[in-house]
């Protein structure tokens, strides 16, 4: 490419013509020694935030699907589902109580992340714990990536779930279904707080499985500091995690089925 003060040429050879009318004495001052306004910056400025902000939007919303398809989540949303279709309950009420439960799940990750971003926060105005921080985040997540990538690894030579060592116990997913089968017992209105309260109890259950995702996802939110703009990424990332649930409830509720 070859640049001059009122055009380029690109993809192609400069002619000799094209250099030598460059090459003329001109009044005109080269755009490249010109200083850069105050008003240049600031549009410049302005472009590259707007960039920066959309990347940073694009990135969180992709993290929060990832987390909502993460087994740990998608398949309690599944039995859950698939236990209001054993007990025959109608499509507005399958609607109802799994929007209950989605709302729990969102009211308590969201309330779990807003306390670790203070956590986080905090740490991150000691001078000498920040940077100890982020290497401990990034060491956890390069850990968690390497132990992930053996599981798949496991996966792909036995076929057997249960040779994946990165996640929940069984003993968890008993407990987990055991207060989902006592919860929906209830045939009333009080059903639709009880599916808030079950969408919290597992969640929390969940978040040593989840939050594998969410605490890297948390340090980047809040690498500048709490503020509102954090504060809507962790809001963003959550609505995007319950999505899936929320897709899996909708499709039941239109009258898909589940085979046993």
């Amino acid at each position: 490419m070859v640049v001059w003060n009122a055009g380029y040429v690109t993809a192609r050879l400069a002619t000799a013509k094209e250099i030598r009318e460059q090459l003329q004495p001109t009044a005109e001052m080269p755009f490249w020694t010109s200083p850069i306004t105050k008003a240049e910056k600031q549009q410049f400025k302005q472009q590259q935030n707007m960039f920066l902000g959309n990347t940073t939007v694009a990135l969180i919303a992709g993290a929060g699907i990832v987390d909502g398809l993460n087994p740990c989540a998608f398949a309690t949303s599944i039995f859950l589902i698939g236990y209001l279709l054993y007990l025959k309950r109608r499509p507005r009420q399958i609607a109802l109580i799994g929007g209950s439960f989605c709302l729990g799940v969102f009211g308590t990750y969201l309330l779990f992340g807003l306390g670790l971003s203070v956590v986080i926060d905090f740490l991150g105005n000691i001078p000498k714990l920040k940077i100890g921080l982020y290497i401990s985040f990034s060491l956890v997540g390069l850990l968690l990536a390497v132990l992930h990538f053996r599981d798949a690894v496991n996966y792909r030579s036995s076929g057997r779930a249960k040779d994946m060592e990165m996640g929940l116990s069984a003993g968890t997913h008993r407990r987990i279904h055991e207060r989902i089968k006592q919860l929906l017992q209830v045939n009333s209105w009080l059903v639709l707080p009880a599916a808030v309260i079950l969408g919290t109890v597992v969640s929390s259950l969940e978040l040593a499985c989840t939050g594998q995702v969410y605490l890297p996802v948390l340090a980047a939110i809040n690498s500048t500091g709490l503020n509102l703009q954090a504060v809507r990424l962790l809001v963003l990332y959550n609505v995007f995690f319950i999505l899936p649930l929320l897709a899996v409830t909708l499709l039941a509720a239109g009258g898909v089925g589940a085979k046993p």
